[in-house]
C-alpha cells in the first residue's frame, strides 16, 4: 500500500508545519493542539512512513507529493534560519533526489 494513504488529514497538515520549520510547542499553539498530541502524531508520522528523522521526512514528503517541492524552496529561501542543520540536510536530499544524485 502506498505510505502516503497510511496519512490523516491532520497528519499531513501537521507535516507541512514541520516543513516551514514549526517547533511542536509553535505547532500546537498554531492548530490548537496540546504539545502531546502534537508529539502523538509525529511519532505515527514518523512509523507510518518509516523515516527516522526530519530531514527524511522532508525528502520521503517530496518524494511522494505530499510537500510541494517549489513551495518548499520558496518557503525554505525566505526563512531567516534556513541554515539550520535539519532544513539544510533536508534541502540537499531533496535536491539530490530531484536531480536523481
Amino acid at each position: 500500500a502506498d505510505k502516503k494513504s497510511l496519512l490523516t488529514t491532520k497528519e499531513i497538515e501537521i507535516i507541512n508545519l514541520i516543513a516551514q520549520g514549526l517547533t511542536t510547542k509553535d505547532i500546537a499553539n498554531k492548530i490548537y493542539i496540546s504539545h502531546h498530541t502534537v508529539i502523538t502524531h509525529r511519532k505515527n508520522i514518523f512509523r507510518k512512513l518509516e523515516v527516522n528523522s526530519v530531514s527524511e521526512l522532508i525528502r520521503y514528503s517530496i518524494k511522494a507529493g505530499i510537500l510541494d517541492f517549489i513551495e518548499y524552496f520558496i518557503f525554505s529561501a525566505g526563512r531567516n534560519d534556513r541554515h539550520h542543520p535539519a532544513l539544510l540536510v533536508a534541502w540537499r536530499s531533496a535536491c539530490h533526489t530531484l536531480h536523481g544524485s
